[in-house]
C-alpha cells in the first residue's frame, strides 16, 4: 500500500485572528505535506439553499500523523477536502474520510 502514495497532499489547521471589531479572520495554514493515495468514495445529491449542491466524499491514505485533526483541510491540487473523519486501524497508515469543498 505504501507504494500507492503517489500524490502530493497538503494538510491544513485553521487558525483565527481578532479583526479588532469583535470578529476575526481565519487563516489556513500548512503544517504538513505528505504523500497520500487519493480516491473517490462516494457522491451524492442534495437540495440546499433553494438549490441542488453535489457532494463528494475522497478516501485520502497518508502514513500516520499524529498532527492530522478532523476539521483540517486536505488539498490535493486544485482539490479542497474538509477532513470529516480519521481511521486508524493501528497500522502505519491512516484514512482520512473527507468531503469537496465547492
Amino acid at each position: 500500500m505504501i507504494g500507492e502514495l503517489n500524490q502530493r497532499v497538503r494538510i491544513l489547521a485553521q487558525t483565527r485572528y481578532p479583526d479588532g471589531g469583535g470578529g476575526y479572520t481565519e487563516v489556513w495554514n500548512v503544517i504538513a505535506t505528505v504523500w497520500a493515495d487519493v480516491a473517490p468514495r462516494a457522491g451524492s445529491n442534495v437540495f440546499a439553499a433553494d438549490a441542488l449542491q453535489s457532494r463528494v466524499e475522497h478516501r485520502v491514505t497518508i502514513r500516520r500523523n499524529a498532527a492530522v485533526l478532523v476539521g483540517m483541510r486536505a488539498t490535493v491540487g486544485t482539490l479542497t477536502l474538509t477532513i470529516h473523519a480519521i481511521l486508524d486501524d493501528g497500522s502505519p497508515l491512516i484514512t482520512l474520510i473527507c468531503e469537496e469543498l465547492p
